[in-house]
């Protein structure tokens, strides 16, 4: 890094100026609705497999402790 630049700390990207207050871009309907049909398409297999039978019984077991 440069000198008189501010080092990014935490989740800050490099280059980023800590002063800044601009708020971030909102996402429409269409782009979120886009973005959960590739997510849907990227994990359709992980989907499919199900939840194993040991994480059912933990969570059934967590269920009754309510």
């Amino acid at each position: 890094m440069s000198a008189g630049k501010p080092r990014p700390t935490g989740l800050q990207a490099p280059g980023a100026a800590e002063e800044t207050s601009v708020c971030p871009a909102k996402l429409g309907r269409h782009g979120r609705r886009e973005i959960g049909r590739a997510l849907e398409a990227m994990y359709e297999d992980v989907v499919k497999q199900g939840v194993p039978a040991q994480i059912l019984e933990l969570i059934e077991g967590l269920d009754a402790r309510r």
